[in-house]
């Protein structure tokens, strides 16, 4: 009997979620903090991608639309992304908890965010984290603080 012949088209689509894929879109996480450091709100939406990664202007786009909530103004704190990229042979040591795998990254600055190759089963667990903090409203002005005096470069003269 032939190899070929008893592996069929339908175990071959049995596993085909253990095989990478492009990631077409991903989850983003609005988590809102008051002055306080307090969790007040967290929003959750699917974002497609293009090429396998936001581009600048969506990112703009997406905290232009999202800095408000309940009237107060929120500016983003930090941006942390997870993406799961392990290979297809890894995942019995992920799982074992053999080798240890840290899929949470900093964003630095707004710009394109790229996204590794999934596996098609952890493709839903792909996500970028936003952290709003909210604006304080009152603009306190700096106190103005004098080190020297200046002096006149000529003396009065007394008589």
């Amino acid at each position: 009997m032939e190899l070929g012949a008893c592996w069929s088209d339908e175990a071959e689509d049995a596993f085909d979620i253990f095989y990478k894929d492009e990631v077409r879109s991903i989850r983003i996480v609005f988590l809102y903090i008051n002055k306080k450091n307090e969790l007040i709100f967290s929003k959750k939406f699917h974002q497609s991608l293009n090429n396998e990664r936001i581009t600048k202007s969506q990112m703009i786009y997406l905290l232009k639309q999202n800095y408000l909530h309940d009237g107060a103004k929120f500016y983003p704190l930090q941006m942390l992304q997870f993406n799961v990229g392990i290979e297809s042979r890894e995942v019995p040591d992920y799982v074992d908890g053999v080798k240890p795998h840290n899929f949470l990254s900093l964003v630095h600055y707004i710009h394109a965010i790229p996204w590794k190759r999934t596996i098609k089963y952890f493709q839903p667990l792909n996500s970028l984290y936003i952290l709003m903090k909210e604006r304080s409203s009152s603009r306190s002005s700096t106190k103005k603080i004098i080190l020297f005096k200046k002096r006149r470069k000529t003396r009065r003269r007394s008589n």
